[in-house]
């Protein structure tokens, strides 16, 4: 199923960096999980939570808090890759619609 996002066109040069950083940034965030590495689970998945939350992708931005969270508190790589499975599987189920709207 396709998640559609709006996103203001003023934005449409910058998606492609944005996508691609966000790729790379999930590549690392699940070699953290798997180094159960906490730290940088926290580091990455804040990283993503920003650039989500500044381009307009506030789902993502929330599920990459509630990993940020748990990495902090709880420290439970299995709520932890619960939360990144949806994370990553709702990324690349992202469509994008360019719309006429302030940013």
């Amino acid at each position: 199923m396709k998640h559609k996002i709006e996103i203001s066109k003023e934005l449409e040069d910058l998606i492609p960096l944005f996508k691609q950083e966000t790729q790379k940034n999930l590549e690392l965030l699940k070699q953290a999980i798997q180094n159960n590495d906490f730290e940088n689970i926290r580091f990455i998945s804040h990283k993503i939570k920003g650039s989500c939350g500044s381009y307009g992708f506030d789902f993502m931005s929330k599920l990459a808090k509630q990993i940020e969270d748990n990495s902090k508190n709880e420290r439970s790589i299995e709520t932890i890759n619960k939360i990144y499975d949806e994370l990553y599987n709702y990324y690349i189920n992202i469509e994008i619609i360019f719309v006429d709207k302030p940013l």
